[in-house]
Parts: structure tokens; C-alpha cells; sequence
């Protein structure tokens, strides 16, 4: 595992971008600095992408400079623990040691893609660690969500969990998030 203190001045400012590299971006975040790969997923959902971003930002925000976060794309949680890691092969790894000493429950990526209940929507460990694809795959559960009970907050709630106090908390540090992008 990783200390992010030790990673290289090259990942310091993450951005994702369409094609699931990673490289650097703006110190300041709004909604017209989302990286790009998460307008282009919200635009293939509809899905606002302050939103999307905003989830991202709740599970899988690190501290990547004085004051800056960044979703991390090769984070963990198990347990509700999470683990960072400074590349998709490292990730991988972890991921088949955690598989083979018997732990099920991984969220996964920057949107914490969980292998429980999704893992069948991905073909390989690195597909669910790649960022595109993660992304792609929580846009379209909210998707689902959000034709299951009609609206976006009903759906980002729903991406967290079905019981209300754990869905109502989870779209207030949501909500947050997408505020600090106005």
C-alpha cells in the first residue's frame, strides 16, 4: 500500500480524462472544470455532472495537495476502510490477495463500485479498476435508480444504500460536494 505522501509530484493533480489516463488539472474545481470523462459519461446517462462528480468526490476523495482533493481512482474499502494505491496494477493486486484470503465486500475505483452487487458487470479485475469503465458503470446503476424511483436524489441515495438514515446522510455529503463546485 501506498502513503500518499510518497507519491510522485507526477500524480499529485489527478484528472481523469476521457481515455482513463491520469494527468494534471487546475487547482480549482467548478463545474466547468469537471474532468472530462465525467462530462462525457453524464452526457451518454443525462445524468448532471455535478453529480456524478460529487459522488466520486465522496467515495474516493484524497488530499492531493494543501487543500486540494481529487477523486483517486485506484482506491479500495473494505470493511470501511479505504486503501490507496499509486497505480491500476498495484490496485489489481490487492484486489486478488483480498479475493484469495476469502474478503467479498470491495468497493472498487473512483465511484467505489461495489463486487458484490456489480461485479458481475465488469470481465476483469482491471475493468472495474479502469476509470472510464467504473465511471461508467455506477452512471448507469444511477440510471437505473433513478427510473426505479424518479429522481436524482432518490437515486443518489439509492447508489449508497435503500435504508433511509444511511441514504438521507450519504446525499447531504453529496450535496456538499456538488456545492463546493458552484
Amino acid at each position: 500500500m501506498l502513503s500518499i505522501k510518497r507519491l510522485s509530484i507526477a500524480l499529485l493533480l489527478p484528472l481523469i480524462s476521457a481515455t482513463g489516463t491520469v494527468n494534471a488539472i487546475d487547482q480549482d474545481m467548478t463545474l466547468k472544470t469537471i474532468p472530462p470523462v465525467y462530462k462525457s459519461i453524464s452526457k451518454k446517462y443525462r445524468i448532471p455532472p455535478g453529480i456524478l462528480y460529487s459522488i466520486a468526490m465522496v467515495e474516493s476523495q484524497t488530499l492531493i495537495a494543501a487543500g486540494k482533493a481529487r477523486p483517486w481512482p485506484w482506491t479500495l474499502n473494505t470493511s470501511g476502510t479505504p486503501h490507496r494505491f499509486s497505480s491500476s496494477t498495484e490496485t489489481v493486486r490487492a484486489i486478488k490477495k483480498l479475493r484469495e484470503s476469502g474478503v467479498r465486500n470491495i468497493d472498487v475505483g473512483l465511484m467505489q463500485v461495489n463486487m458484490i452487487y456489480h461485479g458481475h458487470r465488469f470481465s476483469s479485475y482491471s475493468e472495474h479498476v479502469n476509470p472510464y469503465n467504473n465511471i461508467d458503470v455506477a452512471a448507469s446503476i444511477l440510471v437505473a435508480e433513478k427510473k426505479e424511483c424518479g429522481d436524482w436524489w432518490c437515486a443518489v441515495g439509492r447508489y449508497h444504500s435503500r435504508k433511509p438514515v444511511n441514504s438521507d446522510r450519504y446525499i447531504a455529503k453529496v450535496k456538499r460536494e456538488l456545492e463546493k463546485l458552484n
